[in-house]
């Protein structure tokens, strides 16, 4: 082609249809050995991580998504999913405004470029995915009434409801039989108590 254009230049053997189809299958060749190569690394990595099931790995958040976020091993430069739904201690949600996943009740953050450490749980060799977890321990629920906090409006509305028919049904039952339940525990409480109880409204 070039010698063609050249003064004194034989004419290219080649047509401007040729040299296309020509490049188009060089294209398309370099793809395939692209392709190629990029799964044989991840077969790789795979087969690598394979034996490392278990371990616990300094790993960067590299991106987010709705169902989780994708982290990139250090030193190892290996990839893999930590599922939305895998996360501790509460329910957490993906932001696609800010691209965060924050979690709804301590307002924790994950977003790209966060450092953690992950625990890898999961090798799908056929599909070449590793499926990673937070490698830390749960929080604690808290006890008494702030346990309660975690509880839904209608869940919370429902425990109300059964505490107070509960306590009102102890009422009816000591109003019904009146001195019969009255007497024999206040009997029960002077002897253990070597006292006198009085109680307004209650014969002795």
């Amino acid at each position: 082609m070039l010698a063609s254009t050249l003064p004194g230049g034989r004419p290219s053997p080649f047509t401007p249809a040729a040299l296309s189809a020509v490049a188009g299958e060089c294209s398309l060749s370099e793809r395939r050995a692209a392709d190629a190569e990029r799964e044989l690394v991840e077969w790789k990595k795979v087969k690598f991580m394979a034996e490392r099931l278990g371990e616990e790995f300094n790993a960067l958040i590299t991106s987010t998504t709705r169902f989780g976020f994708f982290v990139e091993l250090e030193d190892l430069f290996v990839e893999g999913l930590v599922p939305l739904e895998t996360l501790p201690g509460e329910r957490f949600n993906y932001h696609e405004n800010s691209h965060k996943i924050v979690g709804d009740r301590s307002r924790r953050e994950f977003s790209i470029g966060d450092r953690v450490l992950v625990r890898l749980d999961r090798i799908e060799a056929l599909d070449h995915k590793l499926q990673f977890s937070l490698a830390e321990p749960e929080p604690r629920r808290p006890r008494g009434r702030a346990a309660g906090a975690d509880r839904g409006p209608e869940e919370a509305s429902q425990a109300r409801g059964s505490s107070r028919a509960l306590g009102q049904h102890h009422l009816d039952a000591i109003g019904a039989h009146g001195a019969d339940v009255s007497r024999p525990l206040l009997a029960g409480l002077d002897k253990g108590a070597n006292k006198r109880i009085e109680i307004l409204g209650v014969a002795g």
